[in-house]
């Protein structure tokens, strides 16, 4: 099929599909030539309100509106209103002398029953934005404008569950400003972990200003505080001299006692066999392994960095039960 063909025939189904749409129209008697001509300038019979109250617009005297949030003409006919994409304001087209405005119905109706807004204030509704009755209408500050927004649930922010990160926003996570806003708890812990990591050399001489200020008050002389000189130490905490033998660098680079880290070592070995309700042998004072093997010089062995004594007995055994041949 030709591309020629394509084409007749999509015509075809459009003249088809017109003219059915019109056969519709007179079956249903909506057609224009089967209706019968309207009278544009008739007054339509609108139910009336008990006590409702009619007052001119402000700038457009031919139209009037209601204290129930209703606009009519000057001939009586009562206006068809729409409601605006953004905000979801009740909204009236009104027109006077060739010129055409859009306005908020809410807004008419407090400036023809309460009168001009006050300098800084904005027209407000109690239960929503589509009830446009006097009794729901005030004059009031743009702050508590936004937070009837808030309360009505048309804020955009109102129904957000999660903060930009993923973070929930549970009643634990969440706390609120000054301002009603919401912010996530866990995002400003992160903020204020990063601010202390980059302005670490500012914050720490702002509080030893403080703390200047504080001594200088109490009468006391100041002494600045640094951080300790720790390259300068010849001792350790518990007298013993940092000799190139007795000295340890842990994994962190700090300068350790070898010592001290030998009798912490002994401690929590002599602890661990107390909890397993074995024998504890102080270091120096055993003559036999816990084999009863003698430890003689010829059975000996001292081995690890820390020259532990072990049996050579029980090694010789424990190779020979594993199958293991002994080096060198």
């Amino acid at each position: 099929m030709g591309f020629d063909e394509i084409r007749q025939g999509v015509q075809r189904a459009w003249r088809h599909g017109g003219r059915q749409h019109r056969l519709d129209a007179v079956k249903h008697g909506t057609h224009s030539r089967s209706c019968a001509p309207r009278n544009k300038s008739q007054s339509y019979d609108v139910a009336p309100i008990e006590g409702e109250r009619w007052k001119p617009v402000v700038g457009f005297e031919n139209f009037e509106v209601s204290d129930q949030g209703r606009v009519r003409s000057a001939d009586g006919r009562i206006k068809n209103l729409r409601i605006a994409a953004v905000g979801a304001y009740v909204m009236a087209t009104l027109n006077m002398n060739g010129r055409k405005e859009t306005r908020r119905v809410h807004k008419l109706v407090l400036e023809a029953f309460v009168g001009p807004p006050p300098a800084g204030m904005f027209g407000c509704h109690i239960d929503g934005p589509t009830n446009n009755r006097l009794s729901n209408l005030r004059w009031d500050t743009q702050a508590n404008n936004l937070r009837d927004v808030v309360l009505h649930g048309r804020h955009h922010s109102s129904n957000r569950t999660h903060c930009q990160r993923g973070h929930e926003y549970t009643p634990e996570n969440t706390r609120l400003t000054n301002k009603g806003h919401s912010r996530c708890i866990q995002c400003d812990k992160a903020t204020q972990a990063k601010i202390r990591i980059i302005h670490a050399d500012r914050i720490r001489a702002r509080k030893q200003a403080a703390w200047q200020r504080q001594v200088e008050a109490e009468g006391r002389v100041y002494k600045p505080r640094g951080p300790r000189q720790r390259a300068t130490r010849t001792q350790c905490a518990n007298g013993h001299e940092f000799t190139p033998e007795n000295t340890i660098y842990d994994g962190a680079g700090q300068r350790r006692c070898g010592v001290c880290r030998r009798e912490q070592k002994l401690q929590r070995y002599r602890q661990n066999r107390e909890a397993q309700g074995q024998r504890y042998f102080p270091a120096g004072v055993r003559t036999h392994c816990y084999k009863g093997h003698p430890l003689t010089p010829a059975n000996t062995l001292y081995e690890g960095r820390e020259q532990v004594r072990r049996c050579k007995t029980c090694r010789e055994q424990y190779r020979e039960q594993h199958g293991q041949r002994r080096r060198g």
